[in-house]
C-alpha cells in the first residue's frame, strides 16, 4: 500500500447531547491504536478534517516518525452534510536543481465534492515536508470505518457508501462525475452498497466480500442522484 487511491461517500452524524467530537476512522492498516508501523490510516478528525497518517523514516533510514497530512482547516466536513471524497498517495522521485540524485517524494492529493457537484475542498500535492524514506509496513489487515479488532465501540457514526479502493494512485478526478468512472487492474475492491442485505458487504468485482459489524442499518444515499428514477414511455423520458 505504498501507492493507493480511495473514493467514498460520507455523511457524518450530528453529535447527541453530551457527546464529545472524536476522530473517526475511514481506512486503517494497523496492529494497534498506537502501532509505530502503521503504513496507512485515513480518518476524519474531531474537528472535521480529512487526514492521512503513516509512519516513515527519514532519507537516512533513521528517526521513524508519524507523517500527517490534513485537508484545509477552513473546509471541514460538517455533520449532517454529504460529501464524495477522493484521496491518494503516490511515491515518486524528484530531482532538484542542486540535488545529486532523485529523492523520494510522497504526492498526497485530497478532493471532496458537495451533493450539487461543486468542488468543496482540495489539497493539491506540495513538496513541503513530504521528502523522506519509504513508508513502513506490517501484516495487519485493511479495515474500513472502525472495523479493526482494537477499535471496538469506536466505529464511524454516520452514512457511508460507494467505496472504491485502488493499489495505485489513479489520476485525480476532475469532477464528481469522473469520481466513480475510473476502473482498471489496480482496483482492489468496489463496494457500491446497492445490494443491501443484513451484514453482508458485496464487492462489485466479486472478489473481496466483507462482513459489517456493530449497530447499523441500510438507508438511501444522501446523494439524490444515486436513487433517482427515470420513466420512459416509447423511449421518451417523461416526468415521474
Amino acid at each position: 500500500m505504498s501507492n493507493f487511491s480511495l473514493a467514498f461517500t460520507i455523511q457524518l452524524a450530528k453529535n447527541s447531547p453530551g457527546d464529545s467530537p472524536r476522530d473517526q476512522t475511514v481506512l486503517v492498516k494497523a496492529e494497534s491504536p498506537t502501532s509505530p508501523t502503521t503504513p496507512l490510516h485515513v480518518k476524519v478528525t474531531a474537528n472535521g478534517l480529512l487526514q492521512l497518517s503513516y509512519w516513515a523514516a527519514g532519507e537516512d533510514g533513521r528517526n521513524t516518525t508519524e507523517r500527517n497530512f490534513a485537508s484545509p482547516s477552513d473546509k471541514p466536513f460538517l455533520a449532517g452534510e454529504a460529501y464524495r471524497v477522493f484521496i491518494s498517495r503516490e511515491l515518486v522521485y524528484v530531482k532538484g536543481t542542486d540535488d545529486p540524485a532523485p529523492r523520494p517524494f510522497q504526492m498526497v492529493t485530497m478532493r471532496a465534492w458537495s451533493p450539487d457537484g461543486s468542488l468543496y475542498m482540495q489539497l493539491p500535492p506540495s513538496p513541503e515536508q513530504r521528502i523522506h524514506g519509504p513508508v513502513q509496513g506490517n501484516e495487519a489487515p485493511l479495515c474500513f470505518f472502525g472495523g479493526a479488532q482494537w477499535s471496538e465501540g469506536r466505529g464511524l457514526r454516520g452514512i457511508v457508501g460507494c467505496i472504491k479502493l485502488y493499489s495505485s494512485a489513479i489520476p485525480p478526478p476532475a469532477s464528481v462525475l469522473d469520481l466513480y468512472a475510473a476502473s482498471g487492474g489496480t482496483m482492489i475492491g468496489s463496494w457500491s452498497c446497492r445490494d443491501a442485505g443484513s451484514f453482508s458487504l458485496i464487492d462489485d468485482l466479486g472478489r473481496n466480500h466483507g462482513k459489517l459489524k456493530g449497530n447499523l442499518r441500510w438507508v438511501l444515499s444522501p446523494y439524490k442522484s444515486d436513487h433517482q428514477l427515470s420513466v420512459f414511455v416509447n423511449a421518451t423520458r417523461v416526468k415521474a
